[in-house]
């Protein structure tokens, strides 16, 4: 994996553990073979394969690509912060480009270009091993919680 420079060694730390987790104990992604291969302020890059098991006939499924995105892009995120803060997506718009094969080879990349006022907006997409997209999100993140009694709803 390239180090895309400036992240805080707070901030490594939890991208680390983050990966870990979600390698050996998340049910879902520990199930998905990827592997960071950049990580930098504001950007991350993943390559791995489509499982099978996300497949819907010949073809991946659209759903895995909106999940796996929405990740990925709150992996982003995360990436620009200096210290790691929990986070909810408030919204997700994902485009379809073209069909997958399980097995095939995928890299996807994201970037946060910007958190203010405690949302994140991220970009990002998933390609095949030719560089042909598939599938893109636009997605907005709320970083941290609040107490209604200090801050009132966001939502």
């Amino acid at each position: 994996m390239t180090n895309g420079g400036d992240l805080t060694e707070a901030t490594r730390k939890a991208l680390d553990a983050f990966h870990h987790h979600a390698q050996t104990q998340h049910e879902l992604f520990k199930t998905i073979p990827m592997k960071p291969t950049m990580v930098g302020r504001g950007v991350v890059e993943f390559e791995g394969r489509f499982p099978d098991h996300f497949a819907d006939g010949k073809v991946m499924h659209g759903g895995f690509f909106t999940i796996l995105l929405d990740t990925v892009l709150a992996v982003a995120a995360w990436s620009r912060m200096d210290t790691f803060e929990p986070m909810a997506t408030i919204n997700l718009k994902t485009d379809f480009f073209e069909g997958a094969a399980p097995g095939s080879e995928m890299r996807i990349k994201a970037t946060c270009d910007s958190i203010a006022d405690d949302v994140a907006s991220c970009q990002g997409t998933i390609y095949t091993a030719n560089n042909s997209p598939i599938a893109q999100a636009d997605g907005t993140f709320m970083v941290g919680t609040k107490s209604p009694a200090v801050k009132g709803s966001r939502l």
